[in-house]
């Protein structure tokens, strides 16, 4: 059987207005251009929303470590607020209770009883039953003879010096009350014959005391005073839930500087004096009860930080917080590590986006060429090619069809191919093709088509169908060549592979 171009057939573009194939040829190249230019828009929206989304992040880091200094310092006065009315509440305790035992000292020693001291011991002993705050309470007269003492009743009799704890005459005097705070000192208890000691001496792990002093101001004869032994790891307590930070620090100290307690306790080497640097920092605003910011070195001496000062507007204690820069900067890493994680993983996360995006274009643009040269292998093919739906209708033909049949594709898509039959074939040869295709099968023979003119031409036709991935019948594919009068057969003659 031999199969060429019929001769009949010049080539004639004017025969179709439009090829059948041009507007399938079209549709393939703008579908692919569809899904690069897709891809490419979706890169870039990409992209400009990363970038956006960066920028926004990075300003919203940026305003909220420029306001991290302004909530540290907020946090410190609200600390330092609060610390000193816990602080000044305690002492106001404690002055209470020694004004308590100092009137029942002068009832007692004004009484007839000879011999009063088992009832100031008592009275001494028993005070320290309503405050926590005190571990000793001595009671001496004007020349500083112990009277009595709660610690050690033994010591009755013995000379105790107030200079050596820091409580003489000429230091600070709370305001409206005769109270006065000495000198944080070593030891457990005040005792007789102590020396004066220097507060950076006291070591972190040793015993150490605040000594207070109430003054008796009346106009008896013979006055008497109540010294008292503050315990100074409740004021440890205070100072641990004040202090801002792991860095930081947090000070009790008297009005004219001397530390009477600290978070840390101890100095590192080199590190100047607590109470040199303290003094400067509460010289600043002398006479100031309200919290202040100071940016000064850290009093540890090696950091630097912002300092909250507080005065107490009844006894005469300072009160200072530091929060160095180190913490300051950690709460704010703790409070925004997750937004900088993110910033760090975007950049990560636009690489792996833009290098998919990168390889699906170019995939696209693969399949695009392959699609175009298909399509193009179909326009080009010397056999005339027409695909239908699983129904029958026409959604493809190629220019070779259009050549040999006369016909446009708004002539024929959609259409089913019965319009082509000459009547020249019979309907059996028809029955045979429908049942074979049907069945998955190919179908191969010869038949006798109309052209739109209405001339009969007889053509050798290929049939078969195309299943899609769940094994459907998406298609049929026909191919037709145009045959010579010395292959035309038998129309009867008919096989099917």
């Amino acid at each position: 059987m031999v199969f060429q171009n019929h001769p009949s057939l010049p080539y004639s573009p004017k025969a179709c207005k439009r090829p059948l194939s041009a507007a399938k040829l079209e549709l393939g190249e703008s579908s692919v251009s569809r899904s690069t230019y897709a891809g490419i828009t979706v890169i870039w929206i990409g992209g400009i929303t990363v970038l956006l989304s960066c920028m926004i992040s990075a300003y919203v880091l940026w305003n909220s470590h420029s306001q991290s200094e302004s909530s540290a310092q907020s946090t410190l006065e609200t600390s330092a607020v609060l610390l000193e009315r816990s602080i000044t509440h305690a002492v106001g305790s404690v002055d209470v209770i020694l004004t308590y035992v100092q009137s029942g000292a002068r009832e007692a020693l004004s009484s007839s009883i000879k011999n009063s001291s088992p009832l100031l011991h008592r009275l001494a002993s028993e005070s320290l039953r309503s405050s926590p705050h005190i571990r000793q309470v001595l009671i001496v007269d004007s020349r500083n003879t112990i009277l009595a003492d709660s610690a050690n009743p033994l010591s009755a009799g013995q000379t105790l010096s107030p200079k050596a704890y820091g409580l003489e005459q000429s230091g600070p005097l709370s305001l409206g009350s005769r109270l006065r705070i000495g000198r944080a000192s070593s030891g457990r208890y005040i005792s007789a014959g102590a020396i004066p000691v220097d507060p950076s001496t006291i070591k972190a792990d040793g015993p150490w005391v605040i000594p207070v002093m109430l003054e008796d101001e009346t106009n008896t004869p013979d006055p008497h005073h109540v010294i008292a032994a503050m315990n100074p790891g409740w004021f440890l307590e205070m100072l641990s839930a004040a202090r801002p930070g792991p860095n930081g620090e947090a000070i009790i100290a008297r009005l004219d500087g001397p530390v009477l307690a600290a978070l840390p306790l101890y100095l590192e080497n080199g590190a100047p004096s607590r109470s040199a640097i303290l003094g400067g920092i509460l010289d600043q605003e002398s006479g100031a009860t309200g919290p202040s910011i100071t940016e000064e070195p850290s009093l540890l001496g090696h950091k630097s930080g912002l300092h909250v000062k507080r005065l107490s507007d009844v006894y005469p204690l300072s009160f200072v917080l530091t929060a160095v820069q180190e913490d300051i900067q950690a709460a704010w890493l703790h409070n925004n590590h997750l937004l900088l994680v993110s910033m760090a993983l975007t950049p990560l996360g636009i690489g792996l986006l833009f290098i998919f995006l990168t390889l699906d274009v170019r995939n696209q643009y693969a399949l695009g060429e392959r699609i175009r040269l298909v399509a193009q292998a179909m326009e080009q093919s010397p056999a005339a090619l027409m695909i239908t739906s699983p129904d029958g209708a026409i959604l493809y033909a190629n220019q070779y069809f259009a050549d040999i049949f006369e016909y446009t594709l708004a002539n024929v898509e959609g259409r089913n191919p019965r319009f082509l039959k000459s009547g020249k074939v019979g309907e059996h040869v028809y029955k045979n093709m429908w049942n074979t295709i049907t069945a998955g099968k190919i179908w191969h023979g010869e038949l006798i088509n109309r052209t739109r003119s209405g001339e009969n031409r007889r053509v050798d036709t290929t049939i078969s169908a195309v299943h899609d991935s769940r094994g459907r019948i998406a298609c049929y594919v026909c191919i037709q060549f145009p045959l010579t009068d010395q292959g035309i057969s038998n129309a009867s003659l008919i096989t099917s592979d």
